[in-house]
């Protein structure tokens, strides 16, 4: 039946759980906003997105090596081999812990106390995602989609708006510790529950017989250390190099963006796991078919997102308080966003035919590129320069990863027709952000490239040419 067939449940599934984190996402932003000063918020922002950052890159080992495992043994994974996964999740992210609070140290020796705070109560979410991100792919590759969507997309966010009411109903001046524990709590929870649903399936920890799986899940860290950076790292970057109130809005205009964007994770939990069984199995016309139905479907989506921001954006960030400088912003991310999202998952696919070296070279690139771009652009044009930044960063290591799958695998991830609208809507974005168009001009564009993206894969009463290419 293939991905739309038998997975069209649990495709309905994960978009009714990610609707549900977008939601309370964008709320919980909103909250943040409107509560903390603008400059605490900066502050908050620069932390957690640190945090973040340091916690997604050491859970990634762990996580990935659990999901390449089980994607391509299924149920012949023995009980012992997913409990000690486990386990060593749980002691990487005690340390990663502890690490946190070290640094946490050292910022505040440097005399950014107030970054330092939230640093420190936040450390505790390195252990919270190592283990959550772990325990939720043993139930992504095991296909348990309805535990696994609840659990790492409704569950968190409903939980961290319910907690971030009450903190505001509080009404204290304890914030750093309030907010800090809600967004801890939010990631621990699930975690556990998440245990406790695979307590059946699970046994008495062993030694993990895989060759190569240590080594397999050091690179995928490795390629994590450079491709996550390309999502958070500017918003580090941009606080270091200019003050907390302009943090603040790239950091709101950062999250508005990655709130925008989650459909194509929501995807990529269905796909990652058929790239490994597909390239196995050698159907690799199913596996191209599948991946070209996730990517436009994303893209749609986030196509969709803009289109919608273009329209209300002002009202909404005028509401949230003085925010009106990250409208701007959230159109050149968006931006950004289009080009990683619209090639698909080209970094999974490198990780799970497993080349995640390969994988290493592009984000490599393109962590370099950000890097190097920020440092000379932040300080002339301030957080536009960031995400000018972004948009070239993007830029590189996606067209890299397109370049090294073609040559290792022989395959196209992404055709002239997706091509042309990546070009199209990304112009459209930028000269929207630098007001050379008006909004309803790139809300038309933006709609019509939608309708070519989903006359590809369904029946519309038209056609576009070449849009079935």
């Amino acid at each position: 039946m293939g991905f739309k067939g038998s997975y069209s449940k649990a495709t309905l599934i994960s978009m009714g759980a990610l609707a549900a984190q977008v939601g309370f996402g964008l709320l919980a932003i909103a909250i943040l906003a409107k509560f903390l000063p603008k400059a605490q918020f900066g502050n908050f922002i620069i932390a957690l997105t640190a945090t973040q950052l340091a916690a997604s890159v050491l859970s990634t080992s762990t996580e990935r090596a659990a999901l390449f495992v089980m994607s391509r043994q299924g149920k012949g994974v023995r009980p012992e081999e997913k409990s000690a996964l486990i386990v060593i999740a749980g002691l990487t992210g005690a340390v990663g812990t502890l690490v946190c609070l070290l640094v946490s140290m050292v910022i505040g020796d440097f005399g950014a106390e107030a970054v330092a705070g939230w640093v420190a109560w936040l450390s505790p979410l390195m252990f919270a995602t190592c283990f959550r991100a772990t325990i939720n792919a043993c139930l992504r590759a095991s296909l348990r989609t309805t535990t696994f969507a609840l659990l790492e997309y409704a569950m968190p966010a409903t939980i961290r708006v319910a907690g971030l009411l009450v903190v505001v109903l509080m009404n204290t001046s304890a914030t750093t510790p309030l907010v800090s524990t809600v967004f801890v709590v939010s990631a621990l929870l699930p975690a556990f529950l998440g245990l406790a649903a695979l307590l059946p399936t699970l046994g008495m920890p062993q030694a993990i017989r895989q060759r190569g799986l240590v080594r397999y899940g050091l690179t995928v860290m490795m390629t994590k250390l450079t491709s996550e950076p390309n999502k958070t790292l500017d918003v580090v970057l941009v606080g270091a190099l200019t003050s907390p109130v302009v943090a603040a809005d790239y950091g709101l205009a950062s999250r508005l963006t990655n709130a925008l964007s989650l459909v194509k994770q929501a995807l990529d939990t269905l796909l990652v796991p058929r790239i490994g069984r597909l390239h196995a199995a050698g159907n690799k016309p199913q596996l191209l078919k599948e991946y070209a139905l996730a990517r436009d479907a994303g893209l749609a989506a986030l196509l969709v997102a803009s289109l919608c921001f273009c329209i209300v954006g002002r009202p909404l960030l005028l509401y949230l308080g003085d925010y009106q400088d990250a409208y701007a912003l959230v159109l050149m991310l968006l931006a950004g966003s289009v080009l990683r999202v619209g090639v698909g998952s080209t970094g999974n696919y490198l990780n799970m035919i497993g080349r995640p070296g390969m994988n290493l070279v592009a984000t490599g690139l393109g962590v370099g590129t950000l890097v190097v771009s920020s440092s000379l652009f932040i300080p002339a044009m301030g957080a536009e320069g960031g995400a000018f930044a972004v948009i070239l960063s993007q830029l590189v290591m996606n067209g890299c990863a397109l370049i090294i799958a073609k040559r290792v695998d022989h395959v196209l991830l992404v055709t002239p027709v997706t091509l042309s609208i990546l070009i199209a809507s990304t112009v459209a974005l930028i000269a929207l952000a630098f007001g050379l168009v008006p909004a309803w001009l790139s809300s038309v564009l933006l709609a019509f490239l939608v309708l070519v993206l989903l006359n590809r894969h369904f029946s519309l009463p038209f056609k576009v040419n070449g849009a079935n290419t």
